[in-house]
């Protein structure tokens, strides 16, 4: 918390400061300040802005999938391969861009990007949090989807983004503006032509997977630009290497990012299965109104709000990648449970499990993930950390998307036995949280024999 009452100060050299390394009246390396909130209610209603970020985002996803068919309905959509593409473009929108928006935040000042995000995404109409604000968003959406025209649940959520927006300039502290003079050009700063080439890449990856069930994966425009999004990505790897301000520093390429990613990467995608399938199945199968069926996947929210409070605990007692392998097996069962539901069980059997369940998946992988690559990394590059994991995350979520609506399309006999198409891309889920739960085993054994820094999770290298 920050000391109530005290104004801007100055602070010694970070490399001799004593001070918490989460605490946000942090050290700029050129001794500049950081204003303080001057009262308990600025600072609450700071935090409360930021929560909202994740909140909304989950929020939008949530838009998307609640009232899918009605939103089909009236583009005379009802291809399940192409009613996925509601929720994964989404997804990838938001994971394509968040490291370039990082790279900006540390030229022009993260305050001025999180206000204009809010504004952008507001304008756009387009998670302890982000449950609870899936569940909310999903209650907008699916209601006026009923009762009204679903484009409100677009519009409202817009103006309450240009509502947290103007909050945001009065609530968040303000920082001086970076050093820029005697640097290099802007452009080469937000190393323009990498991430030219690594946005290119993502978009064309993820729409070749996401569309090959639509459209067949013979058609011939699926797989070239499947085969030039790779290309893109190796030509965006090798300019990393060479570039002179990378857009992802060297420090990333290293062991312990790589273990923690493909956990995030393989947990996440399965949960994007789990909650689109979770829909589908109530609302298709067992005939569920969108409010109903968001009605039984509630209780996610007070789930991921206690599993968000116990994560705290959990990470100060075990090491990080103890906790992502607890988060790994949440998202297997989860999906387990989802993959093998009976068309007329009880809810409380599995289906409520499913919602208590998966959100553990949530909380517990991505503050882990966001810690482990904290302290894998130079001070000057943790802000890095949580915009690597919030990509993986958003572009899992939409690449396992695509492979779930290939196994689905595969094998629902041609549209004919949609339950057939369903259980497949949950089985598909099944194995994409397994990779999960492999890959985080061989991390927590490779912690153990090798133990340095992670031994001590809260610590962050000076």
């Amino acid at each position: 918390m920050f000391n109530e009452g005290a104004g801007p100060s100055q602070y010694p050299d970070t490399e001799h400061s004593d001070s918490h390394p989460g605490d946000l009246t942090r050290t700029l390396t050129n001794h500049s300040t950081i204003e303080i909130p001057k009262s308990a209610l600025h600072e609450y209603t700071f935090i409360a802005v930021l929560c909202a970020a994740q909140f909304m985002t989950q929020a939008g996803l949530a838009l998307a999938i609640v009232p899918l068919h009605i939103i089909g309905e009236t583009f005379h959509v009802t291809d399940s391969g192409q009613l996925s593409w509601y929720a994964a473009a989404y997804s990838l929108t938001a994971g394509t861009f968040i490291l370039i928006a990082g790279r900006l935040g540390d030229l022009y000042g993260h305050r001025l990007m999180f206000i204009g995000g809010f504004a952008w995404l507001g304008l756009c109409i387009f998670g302890a949090t982000a449950p609870g604000g899936f569940a909310v968003g999903g209650a907008f959406a699916g209601l006026l989807a009923e009762r009204a025209w679903w484009p409100w649940a677009y519009w409202i959520m817009g103006m309450g983004c240009i509502a947290f927006a103007v909050v945001g300039v009065f609530a968040i502290p303000r920082s001086p503006s970076p050093e820029r003079s005697g640097q290099p050009a802007w452009w080469v700063k937000c190393d323009l032509v990498g991430g030219s080439f690594g946005i290119t890449a993502l978009i064309l990856i993820n729409f070749a997977w996401n569309q090959g069930p639509s459209v067949g994966w013979p058609t011939v425009y699926v797989y070239v630009l499947l085969i030039v999004g790779f290309l893109c990505l190796a030509l965006f790897v090798w300019i990393e290497v060479h570039a002179t301000c990378p857009l992802l520093p060297r420090e990333i390429f290293s062991e312990d990012v790589a273990w923690v990613l493909g956990c995030i990467a393989a947990g996440w995608s399965s949960f994007g299965v789990v909650v689109f399938y979770f829909f589908q199945f109530m609302e298709v199968i067992q005939g569920d109104t969108p409010l109903l069926a968001l009605a039984k996947w509630a209780p996610s929210a007070m789930s991921g709000a206690i599993a968000a409070v116990t994560t705290g605990f959990v990470l100060a007692r075990l090491r990080p990648s103890v906790t992502m392998l607890i988060a790994m097996l949440a998202f297997t069962g989860g999906q387990i449970l989802l993959a093998t539901l009976p068309v007329r069980q009880t809810y409380w059997a599995q289906a409520f499990v499913v919602s208590i369940l998966t959100p553990w998946g949530m909380d517990m992988s991505f503050p882990s993930g966001t810690l482990i690559l904290s302290n894998s990394m130079p001070r000057e590059h943790q802000g890095l950390a949580a915009s690597l994991v919030n990509t993986i995350v958003n572009y899992s979520i939409s690449i396992g998307l695509g492979f779930a609506g290939t196994v689905e399309s595969q094998v629902n006999r041609g549209g004919t036995d949609t339950l057939r198409g369903y259980r497949g891309a949950s089985y598909m889920g099944i194995g994409l949280a397994g990779l999960g739960v492999g890959v985080a085993t061989m991390f927590v054994i490779r912690s153990l024999t090798k133990p340095d820094k992670l031994q001590s999770p809260f610590t962050v290298d000076n």
